[in-house]
């Protein structure tokens, strides 16, 4: 626009009232008009405040998984402890129940004399109680290769 036309356009407003309504006007059509776009559009501003946000909230989510995964791992230690000592209690007592069953057997065949049932149930025996003795070997040494 030219200065003439700016002239012209205020000569034709009728008076200083018309002039400042039209001026208030455009004032709050483009407040309105900049209100709405940062409204409804992304500036760059917001989208890397919202970006950062984003970044901090995934650090500390990573770091609560670490932590997380820190705490299971713990838990199964505590309950791969706990179920090789009940494994290991399961195999002291049918270690001890087999010494007893063995001893039994030997005062048996002391007693009234040895006979095939007998011998051979004792035979048996001492080999579950060499098995029993690794397995319980296994267990307090954590051998993998005993499963």
């Amino acid at each position: 626009m030219t200065f003439t036309r700016i002239k012209t356009l205020m000569d034709n407003l009728r008076g200083n009232k018309e002039f400042f309504g039209w001026i208030i006007a455009i004032v709050v059509a483009t407040v309105g008009a900049m209100g709405w776009f940062s409204q409804n559009f992304i500036t760059i501003a917001r989208g890397s405040e919202m970006m950062s946000r984003v970044q901090n909230a995934d650090i500390r989510l990573t770091e609560e998984i670490k932590a997380l995964a820190g705490e299971v791992k713990a838990s199964n230690s505590l309950l791969m402890t706990h179920m090789e000592k009940e494994k290991l209690n399961t195999v002291m007592l049918e270690i001890r129940r087999t010494e007893a069953e063995i001893f039994q057997i030997e005062q048996s065949i002391a007693a009234n004399g040895t006979n095939t049932q007998a011998a051979e149930r004792l035979r048996l025996l001492k080999a579950d109680y060499k098995d029993l003795e690794l397995k319980r070997d296994c267990i307090i040494n954590k051998n993998p290769l005993c499963d």
